[in-house]
């Protein structure tokens, strides 16, 4: 399976570098290592720009509807699957563009 740390998918955000942190926790199932997942800023989440006006017309919310299930598409199809699909993991350009992000909580 592919990891969203290297998708090619065009609307999908991948993380550009990751490192461990310094410190480690302790669960119930023994020592744990948080690591730091580096990626693009973006500023305007789908939550917001369907909360803003002007408010999206119905072709605008047809073209955002099939960018998201295209990404989600092929990222199946690499044995990815998001598992946190919410407005504010997926983020609109200026140009109407789509990306999802927020790969934290994936299975692969």
């Amino acid at each position: 399976p592919s990891s969203p740390l290297h998708s090619s998918h065009p609307h999908c955000v991948p993380y550009q570098k990751y490192f461990p942190s310094q410190h480690t926790f302790t669960d119930a199932h023994g020592p744990l290592q948080p690591v730091y997942l580096i990626r693009q800023a973006l500023s305007t989440s789908l939550n917001s720009r369907l909360t803003s006006r002007p408010f999206l017309r119905d072709i605008e919310k047809r073209y955002f509807t099939y960018q998201i299930l295209e990404c989600f598409r092929g990222l199946h199809s690499e044995g990815v699957v998001h598992n946190d699909v919410h407005g504010c993991n997926v983020f609109v350009t200026c140009y109407g563009y789509v990306l999802v992000t927020d790969f934290a909580s994936i299975k692969p």
